[in-house]
């Protein structure tokens, strides 16, 4: 038999019952967010960025070109560019106008 973890069936006068039918039951809103937290549910690393206005006919390697020709001429500190992944039409294989970049 099913023993409700709220109450241990403990109850007089109430048959042996379900969790979500116990009158002891407490609910708690929101306290699952810890739980997602530690199964590894978090925020990605602060090196991935979304991209979007991307041109539908630009290539990975254009992308890569761009960032790195724009850091040279603004004279930023360079972070070397490790991935892209451009989001592409399954039918057509063109760029969707969206990518992820990952950075060094």
């Amino acid at each position: 038999d099913y023993v409700c973890s709220a109450c241990n069936n403990e109850i007089a006068d109430f048959s042996p019952h379900w969790i979500y039918d116990c009158p002891n039951k407490v609910t708690k809103r929101g306290c699952n967010h810890v739980a997602k937290k530690l199964r590894g549910l978090h925020d990605p690393a602060s090196r991935k960025v979304f991209v979007s206005g991307l041109p539908f006919e630009v290539t990975e390697g254009g992308v890569k070109r761009f960032f790195e020709e724009s850091v040279a001429t603004n004279g930023g500190e360079i972070a070397e560019l490790v991935h892209c992944k451009l989001h592409k039409f399954e039918d057509s294989q063109r760029c969707k106008g969206t990518g992820i970049l990952t950075f060094e």
